[in-house]
């Protein structure tokens, strides 16, 4: 991290990772804590994502432990193999299409070879250049890079905000996405914190019981950070959201 400011960013982002990590009960070193820090916050400034709310999930789903590969998930955000057929292919009902209305420039970075400016590589065809063949080979890489699973896991999170922000737009998945985007409606205090209650719960079953506490915990740790969250899907807002 370069300059004071990066200097007190990254301070600040470690601060938020070693609360969390001492949550587990499991122990760490400083290096853990820089490894998670840098991962989590450059993930949490390109996505809109409070680090609160990746750093609790990380926490509660594998303990920051690094490159996991288990039967129920892959990666520290225990990405799940039908997400990731999900995202990878429109064919077969996949919702490759949903998920760049989210966000293509993340997609792009999960997906394709890109140039310096983060723009896909396009073969002789005029076709991206994919990094993977197969969904399979997407989820093993992800077991072997927790900065490409954090930012798969974060797409994940994402899709399944837009579902639990559908009750209150009363619209279409794509049209939810569009209202999120522009901020054409508000939701109130409790509002949000319940979106993203419903958000976790439907995110891993881990969360089913827990995400209430999840939440309240995100919420003590800091109290902007639920709003945040139901900002994330809006271009340019404060990528940042820990207490200096």
């Amino acid at each position: 991290m370069k300059g004071a400011t990066n200097d007190v960013e990254f301070e600040n982002m470690c601060q938020i990772v070693e609360k969390e990590m001492k949550n587990t009960g499991k122990s760490y070193t400083k290096e853990d804590v820089e490894y998670w820090s840098k991962i989590i916050g450059e993930n949490s400034k390109i996505s809109n994502i409070p680090p609160e709310v990746l750093s609790a999930i990380i926490g509660h789903e594998t303990k920051f432990t690094k490159h996991v590969n288990s039967a129920t998930g892959a990666g520290p955000m225990q990405i799940v193999g039908t997400s990731v057929i999900d995202m990878f292919s429109n064919s077969d009902g996949g919702r490759l299409y949903v998920y760049n209305k989210i966000d293509d420039d993340m997609m792009n970075q999960i997906l394709y070879k890109c140039d310096d400016n983060g723009v896909p590589i396009i073969d002789n065809k005029g076709n991206p250049i994919r990094k993977y063949k197969t969904a399979e080979e997407l989820r093993n890489a992800c077991t072997k890079d927790d900065d490409l699973a954090v930012k798969v896991g974060i797409m994940c999170l994402k899709m399944h905000y837009v579902n639990a922000a559908k009750k209150y737009t009363n619209a279409s998945l794509i049209s939810t996405i569009d209202q999120l985007k522009s901020k054409s409606f508000e939701l109130t205090s409790s509002q949000q914190k319940e979106v993203l209650t419903k958000t976790l719960k439907t995110y891993n079953s881990v969360f089913q019981t827990y995400a209430p506490e999840v939440v309240d915990s995100i919420q003590n740790l800091n109290a902007a950070a639920v709003e945040d969250f139901t900002l994330c899907l809006q271009d340019k807002q404060k990528s940042f959201s820990a207490n200096s």
